[in-house]
C-alpha cells in the first residue's frame, strides 16, 4: 500500500523558544538553547565589552553573560523577577544570554515564517519573521551575534576562568 504524503507533512517546521526583549517578541531555535535559568548574581569582570555583564557560576561552570538588549542596541530596562538567562552552546563553550522573559516553546511551519524585508535583511542577526496569531516574532541567529562580538575571541578565556583543575 502506498502512503499519501500531505502538504503539511512536507512543510518544514521550526521549534523555537520565544522570549521578550522590551515589547518585542523574539525566538531562537530550540536546538541552540541548552537550558533556561532564573537570573542569578552576576560577577562583573573588568575589561569586558559593555554588553558582557560578567560571569555566573552554573553548577561549577563559569559562564559569561551577554545582555542581548545592549548587544542589539535596544533601550535598557532593569532586570526583574521575569528576567531569564538562556544558556546557549557555541563553539564548545556555554554562553548565557539575558532576556526580559521567556514565553514558551512554539512550533511554526515554514508557511508561517517569512524572509525579512530588504531593510531588515541587512541585519544578519534576523533569520526570519514568524507570524503567530496577530503577533510578529523575530527569529534570531544567536550564533551570528556571538561570532560578531568580542566574546567570540575571548570566550574560551572567560569560560575557562576558574575551571583549570591542573593548578593548585
Amino acid at each position: 500500500m502506498q502512503e499519501v504524503t500531505t502538504k503539511q507533512e512536507l512543510e518544514e517546521r521550526y521549534k523555537l523558544v520565544s522570549f521578550l526583549l522590551g515589547d518585542e517578541w523574539y525566538a531562537e531555535d530550540i536546538g541552540c538553547i541548552q537550558e533556561v535559568n532564573r537570573l542569578q548574581e552576576i560577577t562583573e569582570l573588568p575589561g569586558l565589552p559593555e554588553y558582557i555583564l560578567g560571569v555566573i557560576n552554573l553548577r561549577g561552570k563559569i559562564i559569561p553573560i551577554m545582555d542581548l538588549k545592549k548587544r542589539l542596541g535596544m533601550q535598557q530596562t532593569e532586570p526583574d523577577e521575569k528576567s531569564r538567562i538562556l544558556v546557549v552552546s557555541h563553539r564548545g563553550s556555554m554562553i548565557g544570554v539575558l532576556v526580559d522573559s521567556v514565553h514558551q516553546v512554539i512550533e511554526l511551519s515554514s508557511s508561517m515564517v517569512s524572509e525579512p524585508p530588504a531593510t531588515v535583511a541587512s541585519n544578519r542577526y534576523i533569520r526570519g519573521i514568524g507570524r503567530v496569531d496577530d503577533r510578529l516574532i523575530f527569529i534570531l541567529d544567536l550564533r551570528a551575534i556571538f561570532d560578531d562580538s568580542e566574546l567570540s575571541s575571548g570566550e574560551e578565556e572567560i569560560s575557562g576562568y576558574g575551571n583549570d583543575k591542573s593548578k593548585g
